[in-house]
């Protein structure tokens, strides 16, 4: 183990930022998301089922949780990312922006093509999160 703790530090990779139009993309073929905001508690970050439109993440909650409590405040990031631990790659993307409750009839076309919850559990609240700020990173061997 400590051979190949020795060769990863020789072999470190190295932080590129990932275009905005290759964040749109990953955003697009991501179906699962951390969602993060502040709380009466403090940072607060959770899994959510999402689905982006443009720059905007559409995702539910429950009615009372802790999450739909705290984006009352009106602003959250949500995080997604894929990686490889054997060849220690992978990427991330984060978007900021001001979040809303919205009715289910202001959601763009294709609602049937939006991911459930994976969990069970009633979520009626749909939140939209206006992509203000878009960013990536790549971690490359």
């Amino acid at each position: 183990m400590r051979a190949i703790d020795e060769a990863r530090k020789l072999y470190q990779g190295e932080l590129v930022t990932v275009s905005r139009p290759d964040c749109l993309r990953l955003l697009a073929l991501s179906r699962i998301g951390r969602v993060a905001c502040n709380s009466a508690g403090g940072p607060l970050v959770v899994p959510v089922n999402g689905r982006s439109h443009g720059t905007d993440v559409y995702y539910r909650v429950r009615e009372g949780s802790h999450l739909a409590t705290a984006l009352r405040e009106g602003h959250a990031s949500y995080e997604i990312d894929g990686f490889d631990d054997f060849h220690q790659v992978g990427w991330s993307v984060l978007v900021r922006g001001r979040v809303s409750w919205i009715a289910s009839d202001e959601l763009p076309e294709h609602r049937s093509e939006w991911p459930s919850p994976w969990a069970g559990g009633k979520r009626d609240i749909w939140v939209r999160l206006q992509g203000d700020d878009i960013d990536g990173r790549r971690l490359l061997p």
